[in-house]
């Protein structure tokens, strides 16, 4: 089964709202998803604590360097889909997880900060790929962005890395308080309510855009068996503001 792994040597990119973000669209969708909870500060253990897990959702926590390509390997045999969420840095667990993937996301903002953390991030997997002899395929989304009003530098910034032919996902992970809400309240995106945060339409309809996105650069011997994601997630009207 397809394994998604979130990578920048950055901390603070939003590699874990953007891995639970993208879970959360998957098991709407209909499909089993396990989470590789790689960071030190287990941000998905301390999640489960508030409403539990979701029943298609398997949550791996304590990984280290010794068992990170282990738990990976348990989590392809379990879910349809594998989902590795780890520290900002460039250590060997990122390369064991990079090794292992069918899609690397690199979730940058718009910063010049970011977008030279995210080019050592494509550095690394270009390397892999020369070890492995074997394309990894990869990916660039801007996160925490305002599409309503964006600044000079996020758009410069972003426009430099599609300049040089990366790859960049054409949804963004914007900046909304329903995302840092699934934190606080638990459950995933659609287990919220509008009492509790504002914007949740938005929020969903900027969820289900990115996550259809990533779907559709997953290798085709990837995508698992059931029905279609391509007929659960929906194409929507993307960058509208909360």
């Amino acid at each position: 089964m397809a394994v998604i792994t979130m990578a920048c040597p950055k901390g603070g990119v939003g590699k874990t709202t953007l891995a639970m973000v993208l879970a959360g669209e998957l098991i709407h969708a209909g499909r089993t998803v396990t989470v590789i909870d790689g960071d030190p500060n287990m941000p998905f253990k301390n999640w489960k604590t508030v409403r539990g897990c979701h029943r298609r959702m398997t949550v791996r926590s304590e990984i280290t360097e010794d068992t990170i390509i282990d738990e990976i390997e348990a989590g392809k045999e379990e879910s349809d889909l594998v989902i590795v969420d780890l520290e900002g840095s460039a250590g060997l667990m990122v390369t064991y997880a990079i090794t292992r993937s069918d899609l690397v996301l690199v979730p940058i903002q718009g910063s010049v900060l970011d977008r030279d953390q995210g080019i050592r991030a494509v550095r690394l997997i270009r390397r892999n790929e020369k070890a492995l002899e074997r394309k990894i395929p990869f990916t660039i989304v801007g996160t925490r962005t305002n599409t309503a009003v964006q600044g000079r530098t996020q758009k410069h910034t972003f426009q430099e890395l599609v300049d040089a032919g990366l790859d960049f996902l054409g949804s963004q992970l914007i900046e909304r308080e329903a995302f840092r809400a699934i934190f606080s309240f638990g459950g995933t995106l659609h287990d919220l309510r509008p009492d509790q945060v504002g914007g949740l339409e938005n929020a969903k309809e900027n969820a289900a855009a990115l996550a259809l996105d990533v779907w559709q650069r997953l290798p085709k011997k990837s995508k698992a068996p059931r029905k279609s994601v391509s007929t659960t997630l929906k194409p929507v009207a993307k960058g509208r503001a909360a």
